[in-house]
Formats: C-alpha cells, structure tokens, sequence
C-alpha cells in the first residue's frame, strides 16, 4: 500500500512493477522458486523497456478512482492493457476475488463483485455502508497467522489485464511466461 502511494506521489521516481501474489513461493515463505524469481525478473524488463529504453512511463493495474452510489462502489483502474479480468484459475480466490470492506461499525459487507467495463469494477455491498473510516482493500487479506505468499494462499486478488506479452523464458513445461499485469495491492477511502 505504501510503495503504491509513493509509486502515485512521485511518478518516474518510484516504480511499482507489479504484486507479490501471483509468484510461488518456496516452503521458508520468503523465497521465490526458481522459475518464479525467472519470471519476476522478466516483469523487471518490461517495465525497464517501457521506462529507460523507451522513455516512457510505467503504470501498473491500479485504482484511479472511487465512488459510492448507495450500497455500490464503483473503482475505476488504470488498466494498461483492457479489459479488465477476473482470473481464478491463474491466482486461487480468497473471497470476492480479493477485495474486502470494512468501517469502524461493520455497518456493511461485500455481498458481490462484477467487472463493468474494460477498466471498472463495481462492489455491491450488503447495505449502504453507515459506519466512518469506510475502506476498500484489494489483496491485503492474509489469514491470521499469514499464510505463505503466492497464487494458492496469503494476501492475493484475482483481478489482471489482458496484456498478451511473454517472457522469453519459459516455465517448466516449455511455455513463455505469461507477464499479464496483475492489479496492486491497495486501500481506498469510500466515500
């Protein structure tokens, strides 16, 4: 959340490349495996081309904006290559596809989320949420105690681009590592 809010502050100066969530870890839950560490690094050379190579400038999946109508919340994205799509088959779903509400009087829950164009998603909550301090989280709904980081358990989301560039390694089984952009970890203020 923090690397996000300083990626936004100083844009060019912090880079955020893309979320943890998405990579295997080893069984110390502090290491990538192999051919993900492979895979990270490829994530790495994209956004280095993008930035130093061709002078631009790097986005990751991220919110760029939110609204309340009621009991929906509509969050708008940066979404570098659209649409927007909500993959449990690639990164397992912890719930509502990673994201989670909360306020100080628990006044509402998540009861669905759906994709409503090719940058929006909107989350219907149970009731119109009455409780102050309201936020929306995506990725950060890690059990207690933390479960390993990576696609199967921990902190994780379900929400990627469309991006079809591959890596030029390949995993174990001879394929390009697929380099779609996975959306960031985040916490916004619901109005």
């Amino acid at each position: 959340v923090r690397q996000l809010a300083a990626h936004v502050k100083a844009p060019g100066k912090v880079v955020v490349v893309t979320p943890n969530y998405p990579f295997v870890h080893y069984s110390d839950c502090l290491h990538y495996t192999n051919h993900s560490q492979r895979r990270l690094g490829a994530y790495f050379a994209k956004a280095y081309q993008r930035v130093v190579v061709e002078g631009g400038v790097w986005e990751p999946l991220r919110p760029s904006g939110v609204t309340r109508a009621g009991n929906v919340v509509t969050v708008k994205f940066h979404v570098p290559v659209p649409p927007l799509v909500l993959d449990t088959g690639r990164v397992v779903d912890p719930g509502h596809y990673g994201f989670t509400y909360v306020d100080d009087a628990g006044s509402a829950s998540i009861a669905s989320v759906a994709l409503a164009g090719a940058d929006t998603v909107t989350i219907t909550l149970s009731t119109a949420p009455t409780g102050g301090n309201r936020r929306l989280r995506y990725a950060i709904n890690a059990p207690y105690p933390s479960a390993c980081p990576g696609p199967t358990a921990g902190a994780r989301g379900n929400l990627r681009d469309s991006d079809t560039t591959v890596a030029y390694h390949k995993d174990a089984g001879g394929d390009p590592y697929e380099l779609f952009n996975w959306a960031v970890h985040f916490e916004l203020d619901v109005p």
